[in-house]
């Protein structure tokens, strides 16, 4: 949480009103309650995207104001939405497309649905250091993928953004290490978690 809104700091929301947010992958609404807690003194309008009929519901009761929408991002029309939010978040929600392309139509729908001069804030495993399981082709279990961070700046790029930050998360602490700058280490890190 205190990682989000660190990020959401750096967002330049407050010139722009009213603001328009889509949240991708709303679940049930977690992230949107920080969202329209740290928005409450602007303007704003809020879509959510779920693939979850159920947890669209679960959204509607709580935040009767949010658009929702129902869609699957492996096959959404990248250009659904062009350009046409301020803010597009997607958070801890691309690292579950494990088959490429479809990894690859999520995030240009993500980057496409972004106006001109808005953000798209990213909150997804990234590996930057040298090793990782993922990589190595050694992790085979779960149904999420990290990625290197050019696996996200390249297709950004492509689409006409660019990264303007990088933060931590919890990812060592919380769910184990995901990546280390060799398997020795990794390993090391693996066993103390």
């Amino acid at each position: 949480t205190e990682s989000f809104l660190q990020a959401l700091e750096l967002c330049p929301l407050a010139s722009r009103s009213p603001l328009r947010l889509l949240e991708i992958g709303i679940g049930i609404g977690f992230w949107t309650s920080l969202l329209i807690e740290r928005l409450s003194k602007l303007d704003f309008h809020v879509t959510g995207l779920d693939i979850s009929k159920d947890a669209l519901a679960v959204v509607r009761a709580r935040f009767p104001d949010v658009e929702l929408e129902q869609a699957d991002l492996r096959s959404i029309n990248p250009n659904r939405f062009l350009h046409r939010f301020d803010l597009v978040t997607a958070l801890m929600v691309l690292l579950h497309l494990t088959v490429p392309a479809e990894f690859d139509n999520a995030l240009r729908f993500a980057a496409r649905s972004v106006q001109r001069g808005g953000t798209l804030l990213l909150y997804e495993p990234a590996i930057t250091e040298a090793y990782s399981p993922w990589i190595a082709g050694t992790m085979t279990e779960g149904n999420s993928q990290a990625r290197r961070l050019d696996a996200y700046d390249q297709p950004l790029a492509q689409e006409g953004l660019q990264r303007v930050a990088i933060l931590p998360g919890a990812s060592w602490v919380l769910n184990s290490p995901i990546e280390a700058g060799n398997e020795l280490n990794f390993r090391l890190r693996r066993a103390i978690w």
